[in-house]
């Protein structure tokens, strides 16, 4: 299989059509056609399903996951090659792709992501937003090179070349008039009989939190669960309950809304920077990662 068959592939499976696909990589669009045939006539297998009457853009058949997962690498590696060649020659050049956590996103991300992008104009960045669950599986499939992940379990780590970053706050987040707002601190117990707003089970932050209330002895009583901080932290300014948070969802002079240190336990989740363990990162990857590290050092 020739590379730029397999580039040509995930083109049309990114972008999900052949037209996007060639206006993307400024190649006719029969070129594409050609490639695709060569490859699924290597592989003996359709690797796309086209489009049809209920699913309008191009899919990976089961043969075409496969073969996208190995293609990914296999791209990243000949690109991070010549990428390397040129930071030994004493410039830094490639792409970087990010993948980072909303709350990161506003906090530890933006200074050393600016900085990097003026110091290394030939590298080309790019930040996706994504929640810390997904960001494993997009390093193992190849659509980010770098992740930032906020919260992840042992075992989770266990699975990624994982660097710590610095550690993050939980903090009670409501409204400036409620009587718990006052005190700069409390002890979780507290909270024992309020109302919370949470974010979903089944989220690393999640579990940070209903562990916390575990060792504080009892067990938090939720109103609502919603998917974004940014809606759990709107919805308590509307009035609906309290919540635990990271401080970054709030602002520092929120004219609503307070965070309350927590004690006894005080919740926290490690930051992490991590890729994928099968892949070795470009050069530019891991400059950027060092710039993450001064960063939070700082």
């Amino acid at each position: 299989m020739e590379l730029r068959d397999l580039t040509y592939f995930l083109a049309c499976l990114d972008e999900g059509h052949l037209t996007r696909a060639s206006r993307r990589l400024h190649v006719a669009q029969p070129t594409l056609s050609h490639a695709l045939a060569r490859l699924e006539a290597e592989a003996g297998e359709r690797l796309l399903e086209r489009p049809r009457t209920g699913r309008p853009r191009l899919s990976a058949t089961p043969a075409g996951k496969l073969l996208a997962e190995r293609a990914r690498r296999a791209v990243a590696e000949v690109q991070a090659f010549s990428d390397d060649l040129a930071a030994l020659r004493g410039v830094l050049r490639g792409e970087v792709r990010i993948g980072s956590m909303q709350t990161l996103n506003s906090t530890l991300v933006p200074k050393p992501l600016a900085r990097f992008a003026l110091d290394h104009p030939q590298v080309q960045m790019s930040l996706h937003t994504l929640a810390a669950e997904d960001i494993p599986a997009a390093l193992a499939e190849g659509r980010i090179d770098v992740g930032l992940i906020a919260g992840a379990p042992t075992q989770v780590l266990g699975q990624l070349e994982a660097r710590r970053l610095c550690s993050e706050e939980l903090v009670a987040i409501m409204r400036h008039d409620d009587p718990l707002a006052k005190p700069r601190s409390l002890p979780l117990r507290r909270l024992a009989d309020r109302a919370f707003v949470m974010v979903l089970p089944g989220t690393f932050t999640h579990g940070l939190i209903v562990e916390a209330c575990r060792k504080a002895g009892f067990v938090p009583k939720v109103l609502l669960r919603l998917e974004s901080g940014e809606a759990i932290r709107e919805v308590v300014r509307a009035g609906l309950g309290l919540t635990v948070l990271p401080a970054g969802y709030l602002a520092e002079r929120d004219p609503t809304l307070c965070a309350v240190r927590l004690t006894h336990p005080t919740p926290k989740r490690d930051v992490h920077v991590a890729w994928d363990e099968r892949t070795r990162p470009s050069a530019a990857t891991l400059a950027f990662v060092d710039a993450l590290k001064r960063a939070a050092a700082g």
